[in-house]
């Protein structure tokens, strides 16, 4: 009878295998008899065109945290031809330049390191950026384009100080290292920063205002000259800030031959037009286009032409949009208003739309996020204008895998990354079965019958860890621990070496009682836990809930960041407990106020505090979240130091990625490095909600309103409301408090449009 349940079992979990494997297998031989459909559909946030125009590239807003993912097509047929893999962050910003008859993207990594690719239809991506320059900031702050040019730019002190500057110009790279100090006499910059007034006027040099180390200020033209060289000037203490930008100016015009007598500038005022000014700010005459431009914006193309784009109309909302590119030394204009036409009222203004002119090309583009992309050739007049959702449905009818109708290995692996439900539910049940009737029986067998006979042999003990030691070696990410324990047996103190791997999360310490098993014959013991014998009366794993306890008095530490370190003193039952946390901005921890807490390990922490919240296991799920970056802060309360961790977790959910400041015990420290596996208890609901919106769209929002309701754990419990273009989104989460979250700061949230729900990806940035 045994027999035939253990047959009736493996039956059970076989089945679905068999029936699975072929279910895939027919589903994988069908799509080679059929017209192949793309796998994914992936919306298309920005659109490019490449190789003079014959090829498009759509950059996607495919969720994960590796790569950019951008599909590409021939621009006449729609017919797919590739697909691009560039490295990112979360974010998944882009900078863009055409140089040559290349399309030139910028990128940052996961590691925050600044990359750059050329790329066109005829070759893989080519990375011509190949320095190690980190940028801190979002790539949209530390990049300008500037007349063809990528310029790059950044200055830190943390965690050493560096400051540089790069440009691609002609899709050549030169990069500057401006803490040498051949630029500044010996002086380090700490901050860089663009003078914007500059940037889009034609016949001024572009340059970066530069604060020293020693506080005083300089500034360095935007671009390279003939040498590859920056040209400084120094801001003479005398000079009013403005005077010195002027002076700079002049320098600069001089050093790099701007023009000395005039340069084009948009007249403020109605119809906002383009008009010539001398060196003086002087009007002197109109720019006569073609025909009228009104409410115009220039940008600045090459080194010897304008876009002139505005309305036909003195009121913009009456016109349609016009323009004309503006060559600065033949005065020639060429009508571009079949490229402009489809543009709104309000679109020539949007920091998203940008265009793009090679020099001595007839093609310019434009491209504009999350809308639309162009391009015109001037010399034939022909238009090509596809917007972001075009290029997205051209995924519905495009064969994505291999033209062979025949069955494959190869083949087949390309089905299998598709990832549809069908290959993960067969995976599944694959690997179930696997780990089920060949690994687990064997290793279960095995360590049970040998944990089984050494507490067999042994005697049960209490002891007390003397030392402890890592030996070097990892398992599983994990520390093999050295410890060295003592423990009174036959009236004789004995010390004896115990080996055991032990999570960095629940680390003993030296002086903590441990129950061991003692063989007296061979010399040898092992930690004994709760699961190896249930009559052994050992102190649970499981937190110890504190509920009511009552805040009695608040110790404060200073400021740290936006927040304020405080040691909260809490008493419950008539005991007195001890936690430290970091108040937020906007939050307030007040006497009297009662709060839960837990006791796990040694150490007390708040479970919540401001509303009744109850401890439930079943509510909690473990995972494992992978330590990416670690910052510590010289904030030390009751023997713990406070320290931002930043832990990636992955479940079949998806990706999260999280900041969050801790007070860690002292004897912890040493062990948390980047890298390293963290079991992480998850609220199961938040996880999945967090989830799921980041798998939506991404972007900058405005704080409207910040409304506070306790906490979850040390986190203040929040309900903010952020403005996005206009729409307003609901954000309920618990917050980081070292960062806080003010009205009027800009994060950015990764959305859902239809439930009008946000979550924070990142946090406003701390000066």
């Amino acid at each position: 009878m045994k027999k035939v349940f253990s047959a009736a079992t493996s039956l059970i979990f076989l089945f679905p295998v068999i029936l699975l494997s072929v279910m895939v297998w027919r589903d994988y031989t069908g799509q080679l008899n059929e017209a192949p459909a793309s796998p994914r559909i992936d919306q298309v946030k920005d659109v490019f065109f490449a190789d003079q125009g014959h090829t498009v590239i759509g950059i996607t807003d495919r969720p994960g945290n590796d790569h950019i993912v951008a599909y590409t097509y021939d621009a006449d047929s729609h017919r797919y031809e590739g697909i691009l893999q560039l490295p990112s962050d979360m974010f998944k910003q882009t900078a863009a330049s055409y140089q040559q008859d290349d399309l030139i993207l910028a990128v940052k990594d996961a590691n925050e390191n600044l990359l750059a690719y050329r790329i066109n239809s005829k070759e893989q991506p080519q990375q011509i950026y190949n320095r190690s320059s980190k940028i801190d900031n979002y790539l949209e702050w530390s990049t300008r384009e500037w007349r063809g040019r990528l310029i790059f730019f950044d200055a830190s002190a943390d965690p050493t100080p560096k400051a540089f500057y790069a440009q691609i110009h002609n899709g050549q790279l030169h990069y500057i290292d401006l803490n040498d100090g051949s630029y500044f006499q010996g002086q380090r910059p700490t901050t860089i920063t663009d003078t914007s007034s500059v940037w889009d006027e034609p016949g001024m040099i572009p340059m970066f205002e530069i604060t020293l180390a020693d506080k005083t200020k300089a500034y360095i033209s935007g671009i390279l000259d003939d040498n590859n060289q920056l040209d400084v000037y120094y801001h003479p203490e005398r000079d009013e800030p403005f005077d010195a930008e002027d002076h700079a100016q002049a320098q600069f015009r001089k050093h790099f031959g701007g023009s000395t007598s005039t340069h084009l500038a948009v007249e403020t005022d109605y119809p906002e037009q383009v008009y010539a000014y001398n060196n003086n700010d002087d009007k002197i005459r109109l720019l006569s286009t073609p025909k009228p431009v009104y409410a115009a914006r220039m940008f600045l193309l090459n080194d010897e032409e304008v876009l002139i784009a505005g309305s036909t109309t003195k009121d913009p909302v009456k016109g349609t949009r016009t323009g004309y590119i503006y060559n600065e030394q033949s005065r020639q204009f060429t009508n571009v208003t079949k490229l402009l036409g489809s543009l709104g009222v309000d679109d020539l203004t949007s920091h998203d739309l940008h265009f793009y002119k090679p020099s001595g090309q007839s093609l310019l583009y434009y491209s504009y996020i999350d809308h639309s992309g162009g391009m015109i050739d001037t010399s034939k007049g022909s238009v090509n204008l596809l917007t972001t959702d075009e290029v997205t449905s051209w995924q519905q009818n495009t064969a994505l895998i291999a033209a062979d109708q025949r069955p494959s290995v190869q083949g087949f692996i390309s089905y299998v990354k598709e990832w549809n439900a069908l290959i993960i539910n067969w995976l599944v049940w694959l690997f179930i079965t696997v780990i089920m009737f060949l690994i687990v029986p064997v290793l279960i067998k095995i360590l049970t019958l040998r944990r089984r006979k050494q507490l067999e042999q042994g005697i049960l003990l209490q002891a007390k860890i003397l030392s402890m030691e890592e030996t070097g070696t990892r398992i599983n990410d994990q520390p093999l621990i050295r410890f060295l324990v003592g423990f009174t047996h036959e009236g004789r103190s004995e010390q004896i070496e115990i080996r055991q791997v032990v999570s960095y999360l629940h680390m003993p310490k030296s002086g903590d009682p441990v129950m061991i098993s003692y063989n007296p014959v061979t010399g040898k013991a092992l930690f004994v836990t709760e699961n190896d014998r249930p009559n052994n009366n050992l102190p649970s794993d499981e937190p110890e809930t504190i509920p009511s306890a009552m805040l009695r008095k608040i110790d404060s530490y200073g400021p740290v960041n936006r927040g304020e370190a405080l040691l909260l003193h809490f008493e419950a039952a008539g005991q007195s407990y001890h936690v430290p946390v970091v108040q937020s901005p906007g939050f307030l921890y007040r006497i009297g106020d009662i709060a839960t807490l837990l006791h796990i390990g040694g150490t007390t922490r708040m479970f919540s505090y401001g509303e009744s919240t109850v401890y439930r296991k079943q509510d909690h799920t473990a995972l494992q979240g992978r330590l990416i970056h670690l910052q510590k802060y010289p904030v030390h309360i009751d023997g713990r130091q406070l320290m931002l961790l930043e832990l990636v977790t992955e479940s079949a959910h998806g990706s999260v990625s999280r900041l969050n400041s801790q007070f860690v015990p002292q004897h912890m420290i040493e062990g948390l490095q980047p890298g390293i596996q963290i079991p992480v208890s998850v609220k199961l609901a938040e996880y999945e909600r967090e989830a799921e919106l980041l798998r939506g769209r991404q972007g900058s929002a405005i704080v409207r309103s910040v409304q506070f309701r306790g906490t979850t754990g040390e986190r203040p419990l929040a309900t903010i409301i952020v403005e996005r273009k206009g729409v307003e989104y609901r954000i309920e989460q618990s917050i980081e408090p070292l960062y806080g979250v003010m009205e009027g700061d800009e994060l950015w949230i990764a959305y859902n449009e239809q439930k009008r729900e946000a979550v924070i990806v990142k946090y406003a940035s701390v000066e």
